[in-house]
């Protein structure tokens, strides 16, 4: 679990994946907590499918990843997008636009 914000242009960051569970590799707004509440975010999990938010629903996105695999994201806040690759292979467009502005 990260702590610092991007307030402004782009940031990378890689996540290695140690062992199997459920899980979502994304970034968030401001705040967000463990257990998905908190402000507006975006991830990928580990089943393959983007999910925004607490309540959003499952969007099919990509394939599985698993213990072992580098999950990169991408996050440029001037062009308002996220974007993901597993083991250095970008996923799809694999760019999300946000919906609405952000501060």
């Amino acid at each position: 679990r990260g702590s610092s914000g991007l307030v402004e242009g782009s940031a990378r960051f890689d996540v290695a994946v140690l062992r199997a569970g459920s899980m979502a590799v994304g970034v968030c707004a401001e705040v967000a907590r463990l257990d998905g509440g908190g402000l507006a975010w975006v991830g990928l999990r580990n089943d393959g499918k983007l999910v925004r938010g607490k309540h959003g629903r499952p969007e099919a996105f990509g394939q599985p990843y698993k213990a072992g695999d580098v999950i990169t994201v991408l996050m440029d806040k001037t062009r308002g997008f996220v974007a993901f690759a597993v083991n250095g292979e970008w996923v799809r467009n694999s760019a999300v636009k946000r919906k609405t502005q952000t501060r």
